[in-house]
């Protein structure tokens, strides 16, 4: 049976060195079928998709009553954070769930072993991911900044505000007047001032 590399499989190493695509264990029906809402696609398309907005995806293992991994759950990618816990454990927030794991009914952390947490690298942290916008984000602010900027100096049509200078010596009533009058005579709709 041939199967599309667009989604994850289950695989072993032959005794040559190649690999192959293992379709009998519990790991390859986990991961053509991981719940009752998503399909091999499905999932593949969740997981990439929370990688590139928020870094880090999370599923949580169900398991049946001899402890096998049975479901993986979607959790909200915002919804939680592992953290490291003083005996060195590692665990994680789940407290915030809503939609298909709120039903689960979960404590406010669940160790490691009961979650599924697939990351981005990260500058700031070794526990979570972070997604390709927080490196972006200067580029982003900058782009903004100079696209105000430009609205602003074009509503003035292109001309930045300039100076009227004299040698004579103007008193500060002068100097007002000269300025209103000059604006009176030379101002437009949205145009710079001087």
């Amino acid at each position: 049976r041939v199967l599309s590399a667009s989604y994850a499989n289950h695989t072993r190493i032959t005794e040559k060195g190649g690999r192959e695509i293992v379709t009998t264990s519990a790991a390859h029906r986990l991961l053509m079928r991981p719940n009752v809402a998503q399909n091999a696609m499905d999932w593949t398309g969740w997981t990439v998709f929370n990688l590139m907005l928020f870094g880090n995806c999370y599923y949580y293992v169900k398991r049946n009553d001899r402890n096998e991994p049975v479901e993986l759950i979607p959790l909200a990618p915002n919804g939680q954070r592992g953290f490291i816990a003083p005996n060195g454990e590692l665990y994680y927030d789940v407290s915030a769930q809503t939609d298909f794991a709120s039903t689960l009914n979960l404590d406010y952390v669940a160790p490691s072993r009961d979650i599924v947490h697939i990351k981005l690298p990260s500058r700031y942290s070794v526990v979570n991911g972070d997604s390709p916008i927080t490196y972006a984000h200067g580029a982003i602010a900058v782009n903004d900044s100079v696209q105000s900027s430009t609205a602003i100096f074009t509503t003035n049509m292109s001309r930045p505000s300039g100076i009227l200078s004299t040698d004579l010596p103007l008193s500060p009533t002068q100097m007002q007047e000269l300025r209103d009058k000059f604006d009176e005579v030379s101002k437009g709709i949205n145009q710079g001032k001087v």
